[in-house]
């Protein structure tokens, strides 16, 4: 790409400038960075841009809810995909404005915007109407989305109380709970769980995971797992395969005790069990690259070297899923920055390593040259066998 009036190339960053969903700037992104020792290409990056277009409800109709019982109010503007919305409430009473506290253990605001209260009282009477903003990125204020118009408030919505006789107050955990963000975690992502019920407070929650406690001294999630908002959620930050499995969230409610559970699949890009590493030959041996991939989906292996694809050469290269050979390297033709690819149906993924060719260091001694003259060709047999019979 080349900068232009709305395009700059900033220390490696690539930045728009007043991007707008007119500019096609949607697609895949690929850094490519050089230097005398060869080329270098990054992961691809997809770049998705959408205006900031609430679509509000004309008719609040209201919420009329008994006491004792539990109530569940949406966000009436259109929905976003978490994490790039962040939701607040207000509510607004005959004498006040105010936020709805998320950390208060009778209201619980869901990453999706929902806004669930555990045990309506006649204080919860009142209009509702929330509030939604771009994430800022990495907390350097750029937002997500359109600058111009970064936040949004909704129509109110009115939530009435009916004082009534109520025999038994139902004690569960909420359809739909407990609930991950994002939906299709991935490796090393940071996900959050979540979980509410319904029912007489104080309500107590704890997680486990196959069965067994999750807390921040569990050897599997030890300086990974954050509770917060009365444990009813849970942060597990730098996902890794082990991490899939059931989570149960356990609601305790003076004597009563519920649960529900969830499975979390664990997805994402292939992971390098073995990288290559950078290596200096010699032009009267061989070089060897190793590349190893662990991954259930059966990723695709490919090798680049300067971002260029590399095919087999007779006695020259051999290309293979897990390694490369490069037999009698040449100063200047073999040398450079070599890549192992691995791609699978979430993203590709590289792994680098520069190869340097120097000729032999000198040695005196017609017996050291005889043996070495011996071995190479030996040592070049059993590697052609190897290949052949692997």
């Amino acid at each position: 790409m080349t900068e232009t009036s709305e395009i700059e190339i900033r220390n490696g960053s690539l930045v728009f400038k007043a991007p707008s969903v007119k500019n096609d700037y949607n697609g895949r992104y690929q850094c490519e960075v050089k230097n005398e020792e060869g080329i270098l290409l990054s992961r691809v990056a997809r770049l998705t841009y959408a205006d900031f277009n609430p679509v509000i409800s004309p008719n609040q109709v209201p919420i009329i809810a008994v006491e004792y019982t539990w109530v569940v109010i949406n966000c009436p503007l259109k929905e976003f995909s978490y994490p790039d919305i962040s939701y607040t409430w207000m509510k607004k009473t005959i004498q006040n404005f105010e936020f709805v506290d998320p950390n208060s253990m009778d209201t619980f605001v869901s990453l999706d915007g929902y806004l669930y209260i555990s045990e309506v009282n006649m204080v919860h009477a009142g209009n509702y109407s929330c509030n939604i903003m771009f994430r800022t990125i990495e907390g350097n204020g750029i937002y997500l989305g359109d600058a111009n118009s970064s936040a949004e408030m909704s129509k109110e919505r009115p939530l009435k109380v009916n004082r009534e006789e109520v025999d038994e107050i139902p004690f569960d955990i909420v359809q739909g709970f407990p609930k991950v963000f994002p939906i299709q975690p991935k490796l090393k992502q940071t996900v959050d769980f979540e979980c509410v019920a319904h029912g007489r407070l104080p309500i107590e929650y704890s997680w486990k995971h196959n069965d067994e406690d999750i807390d921040v001294n569990n050897t599997q999630f030890k300086d990974r797992v954050q509770f917060s908002d009365g444990n009813r959620r849970m942060k597990i930050s730098h996902l890794r395969l082990m991490d899939e499995g059931n989570y149960t969230c356990i609601a305790t409610s003076g004597v009563n005790e519920t649960s529900k559970y969830m499975t979390l699949e664990v997805k994402g890009v292939p992971v390098f069990s073995v990288k290559p590493s950078d290596h200096t030959g010699y032009t009267n041996s061989f070089v060897k690259l190793n590349c190893l991939v662990y991954d259930p989906a059966s990723p695709t292996t490919h090798w680049l070297k300067n971002g260029k694809p590399l095919k087999n050469i007779s006695d020259q290269i051999y290309v293979g899923s897990e390694s490369l050979i490069l037999f009698s390297p040449t100063i200047g033709r073999d040398e450079g920055i070599y890549q192992c690819s691995a791609t699978n149906i979430f993203g590709t993924v590289y792994s680098s390593a520069a190869v340097i060719v120097k000729e032999p260091n000198p040695t005196s001694g017609s017996q050291f040259l005889h043996s070495r003259n011996i071995l190479l060709p030996i040592v070049l047999l059993l590697v052609l066998l190897y290949l052949q019979w692997s």
